[in-house]
Parts: C-alpha cells; sequence; structure tokens
C-alpha cells in the first residue's frame, strides 16, 4: 500500500490514493486500524514533502546567479528588460514548479480530512491532520503579505540599482564626449595653426620672389641705360 500510494504522489494522482485508501479501509478498517493510519501518515508525509522539495528547487532557479547580469555595457533599457524577465522567470518557476504541487497538497488534506472526518477510531489522527492544516492556513496568510512588502522593496532596489547604473554610464558618456570635444578643437587648432603658418611661409615667398624679380628688372634697366 505503501508502494501504491507513492505512485499516486508521483503521479499527482489524487482521486486514485482516495479511492485506494477506501478500499484499504474497507479491507483493515476492523482488523488493523493502525496499519491504514500508518499509511494516511506516509501519504501526507510524502505529500508535504514533495511540496517543500518544489518549493527550495524554484528558490534555488530563482537565486541562480545571472552571467548575462555580470556584463558592464548595458543600457538603462536593458537593464530593466533583464529585471522584469527576472521576474517573469520567477513567476513562470512558481506557476511550472510550485503551484502544482502545493495545488496537490492542498487536495491532499481534504482528501485526507473527508476521510477521517466521521471514523471514531481515527480521530486522533484527524485533529493532528486539521491542526496542521490550520497552522497553514495561518502561515500562509501572515506570509502573503509579507512576501508581497519584499517583493516591493526587492522591485524598489532594483529600480534604484538601475537608476544608480544609469546615471553611473551616463557620467561616463558626458566625460569620453567631453574628451572628444577637447581633443577636436586642440586638433582643429593644430590645423589652423599649421594653415597660418603655410600661408604666411607662402606670403614671404612669394615676397621674395617679387623683390628678386623687381631686382632683376631694375638690374636690366641699368644695363640698358648704360649701353
Amino acid at each position: 500500500m505503501f508502494k501504491y500510494v507513492e505512485l499516486c504522489v508521483d503521479m499527482k494522482r489524487g482521486r486514485f490514493a482516495k479511492d485506494g485508501l477506501i478500499q484499504y479501509r474497507i479491507i483493515c478498517q476492523q482488523v488493523n486500524v493502525s496499519s491504514l493510519e500508518e499509511v494516511i501518515k506516509h501519504f501526507m508525509h510524502l505529500s508535504m514533502e514533495r511540496a517543500e522539495q518544489a518549493r527550495i528547487q524554484a528558490q534555488a532557479l530563482e537565486e541562480a546567479p545571472d552571467v548575462e547580469g555580470l556584463e558592464v555595457d548595458k543600457r538603462l533599457e536593458d537593464l530593466m528588460l533583464s529585471y522584469v524577465s527576472a521576474e517573469k522567470g520567477k513567476n513562470r518557476s512558481d506557476r511550472e514548479i510550485v503551484t502544482p504541487w502545493f495545488k496537490f497538497l492542498w487536495e491532499t488534506y481534504r482528501t485526507v480530512l473527508e476521510f477521517l472526518r466521521n471514523n471514531s477510531k481515527l480521530e486522533s489522527l484527524y485533529a493532528v491532520i486539521f491542526q496542521q492544516r490550520v497552522v497553514n492556513c495561518r502561515e500562509a496568510e501572515y506570509n502573503r503579505p509579507k512576501k508581497e512588502r519584499e517583493d516591493k522593496i526587492n522591485q524598489l532596489v532594483a529600480m534604484r540599482k538601475c537608476e544608480r547604473e544609469f546615471k553611473r554610464k551616463l557620467l561616463f558618456y558626458l566625460k569620453s564626449e567631453e574628451v572628444r570635444l577637447t581633443r577636436l578643437r586642440e586638433e582643429e587648432e593644430v590645423r589652423k595653426h599649421e594653415e597660418e603658418e603655410r600661408q604666411k611661409k607662402e606670403e614671404r615667398e612669394k615676397r621674395e620672389l617679387e623683390e628678386k624679380e623687381r631686382l632683376q628688372r631694375e638690374g636690366l634697366l641699368r644695363s640698358v641705360s648704360v649701353n
């Protein structure tokens, strides 16, 4: 019977587990009630264990390091998108891993409580399981707003981090742009200075050439007048 219950839990077949427990109760209720009690305890233990394993698995996926998030050169849009994608991935992990097993766990609670409700020989087990369900309900009611507050705080922290990263990148860009513009101005000034020096040199050579030609003309005129 333990193996049958394990298979039902592995396949999330709560209806099959309930039918099997009913048949097993018919067989052993008058002979060995303690065996039925052990099977029910085993059923509850397996359901809670698998739900806890699912929660730990989803938490491990959520806390896994994001290699892409280690990149330095990211725009603000990329950082915001990565945060939103991380939130969507977390919600998807909850839907695919955690939610089915916790839903199965609550179905197990309901099945067992209905199964034990009118059984006087298992009243103590009924009281224990009912108390566990009440405690879990209280914890869920307490953890829900707590989780919502933590999610909001994490969201604000992530937004502040994105803003700081954006400001840092903006300052870096402005400084780089300032350095580039300064270098361009210096290069432009050097080019203008070289252009001015070249023009001065050309004008000086032009004057020297004109002066040389003038002297040659004067020399020719003097030689002609002497002859």
